[in-house]
């Protein structure tokens, strides 16, 4: 109120717009005003037009909280969206997809297609066209995309990522492309270890000359490995999920479950012969 006064008192035009001015009413609720103040000296009066826009700054309020969640959301899961405008030819990112780039905003011009070329630049030569190909024909035959391919950021950082766009039509017309750039690296190299993984423990397998057999907790068989089929007196596929029960005579799949039974307790190895 003391700035309102002091604004009135002042006489200066400049200072008789008032924006955002919060007012607390007599019974007790909080506003919010934008006021056009007309002073005349001559009447000792003034005249304003006074507007409530506590609505509509609660409104702003919610959507810059709700652009900030969206924002922090896909900066957790590293995905960026973008949406591409056919008439117009431009380009909209969100800010995770110029994280992704390794790219900062201002070096590209708002809207402008060039975040195409960027884009396309950095996935490798030889799976480049890929995403040339499916851009293309997402916007002239309406046919969404999803894929995975490495990556190279802006700045020379080796990333896998998963891109996918999605058309919008306007009858049978396209007119956008909506999509996302996610960055999925650390599920990629978790994948490739457990590949590279499997493909140690196989090896070290196929050396051993022994029989070996994987079940679970009730004995049903899971997996073997033998050095051939030959080795065994029954096929795979007259044992793999069936329990010991139903394969082996009784005095031995009690056996058998016994020691597993005996293993899951202790966490020892049971050792026994038949």
């Amino acid at each position: 109120m003391s700035r309102i006064m002091t604004d009135i008192q002042s006489g200066d035009p400049d200072r008789m717009r008032w924006e955002d001015i919060k007012v607390t009413q007599q019974n007790g609720n909080h506003k919010i005003i934008n006021a056009i103040n007309i002073p005349l000296p001559e009447q000792n009066t003034m005249v304003s037009t006074v507007m409530d826009v506590t609505e509509q700054k609660l409104a702003e309020i919610a959507l810059l909280k709700s652009e900030d969640l969206l924002s922090q959301t896909q900066r957790l899961a590293r995905i960026g969206g973008w949406e591409w405008d056919v008439l117009n030819q431009t380009m909209k990112w969100t800010d995770e997809a110029y994280r992704i780039h390794e790219i900062e905003p201002e070096n590209i011009p708002h809207l402008s297609p060039k975040h195409v070329e960027i884009s396309t630049k950095c996935y490798d030569k030889k799976q480049r066209h890929q995403v040339v190909e499916a851009f293309q024909q997402c916007i002239e035959k309406g046919v969404p995309y999803d894929l995975t391919l490495p990556f190279t950021t802006a700045k020379g950082k080796k990333l896998w990522v998963r891109t996918a766009g999605q058309p919008k039509f306007d009858g049978d017309k396209v007119v956008t492309v909506n999509g996302h750039i996610m960055d999925i690296t650390e599920q990629k190299l978790a994948e490739q270890e457990l590949q590279e993984s499997n493909q140690r423990n196989t090896a070290i397998l196929q050396t051993i000359p022994d029989i070996m057999f994987v079940m679970d907790k009730k004995g049903t068989f899971l997996d073997y490995h033998a050095p051939s089929e030959d080795t065994l007196l029954v096929k795979p596929s007259d044992f793999i999920g069936k329990k010991s029960k139903d394969i082996l005579p009784d005095y031995l799949a009690e056996l058998n479950d016994d020691s597993i039974a005996k293993t899951l307790e202790t966490g020892e190895t049971q050792i026994y012969s038949y």
